[in-house]
């Protein structure tokens, strides 16, 4: 497992190195340089949900209040197979709007629609009811991920930094107004409801290379989604960095370089890059 350890690759020997020792203490030779990234970096592009933000945890205090107050949901034995039915049905959903198979009204609902289902109930004015009382009591429940807030603002002030999310819009936008360091610092925005293109889609990956101003692999994505991030990153020519925990042994080497916490990230991937 990859858990807990500093990855970084050694791109001119093709090696990983695997360790919970700082790079720095490595006595290596100049002609094998740490440097994981195919160039230098000059821009750091932040996912926000579950990257930055902690979605995952402000959904299940979410689903956790819905289970508590809505007579139906109580029909799930317990909140954790309620929000564990739910996270599977929305993940599926998500997938669906990325891909633009449905619109975000679409999208609002029928996750709840699916959801209530699984409890033997068809009531579209409950889904709908439901999809709106879960984005309020969502918003209630937002908060950093331990340690991002920092890595975030020591990062953007050595180097030019941006957000690219997937998300509707006016609730990502809600969060960067929220949490006011993330628009302080970020030169550009880039939401994909308001391209017309959700990650994976390399379109709005190559709006956002645009917007920053800079060749695509100076580019720096830092997210937790294999399918959007990882992949839709290097498939448009950026570097990604990984946040993803119990990695097995095959899946180490699939980004740039992988991280767990952000205090790992501080000390083991951001010297590569922040000079």
């Amino acid at each position: 497992m990859c858990t807990g350890k500093r990855i970084c690759f050694v791109r001119s020997v093709d090696i990983l190195i695997t360790s919970p020792v700082l790079v720095s203490t490595f006595d290596l030779s100049p002609d094998i340089p740490l440097y994981p990234f195919s160039s230098p970096i000059s821009f750091v592009y932040f996912d926000l949900d579950d990257t930055l933000l902690d979605h995952r945890g402000a959904e299940k205090k979410a689903l956790l209040e819905l289970h508590q107050t809505v007579p139906e949901l109580k029909l799930f034995e317990t909140p954790e197979q309620l929000q564990s039915v739910y996270h599977t049905i929305n993940t599926k959903v998500w997938v669906q709007y990325s891909d633009a198979e449905i619109d975000k009204a679409t999208a609002r609902v029928l996750r709840f629609s699916r959801l209530l289902r699984e409890i033997d109930i068809t009531d579209e004015a409950l889904s709908s009811d439901l999809g709106q009382r879960y984005l309020d009591t969502y918003a209630e429940h937002w908060s950093w991920k331990t340690g991002a807030r920092d890595a975030f603002v020591r990062i953007a002030d050595r180097l030019d930094v941006g957000i690219l999310t997937n998300g509707f819009a006016e609730v990502q936008r809600q969060k960067i107004e929220q949490f006011s360091e993330l628009g302080h610092h970020a030169s550009c925005t880039v939401i994909g409801e308001d391209t017309g293109f959700m990650k994976p889609d390399i379109r709005i990956f190559e709006f956002a290379t645009q917007k920053a101003g800079v060749n695509a692999e100076e580019i720096l994505y830092v997210g937790d989604s294999l399918r959007s991030d990882v992949r839709g990153g290097q498939n448009a020519g950026w570097n990604v960095a990984w946040l993803a925990d119990n990695l097995g042994p095959t899946e180490c080497d699939i980004a740039e370089a992988t991280f767990a916490t952000w205090d790992e990230f501080e000390s083991d991937i951001a010297p590569h890059f922040v000079r």
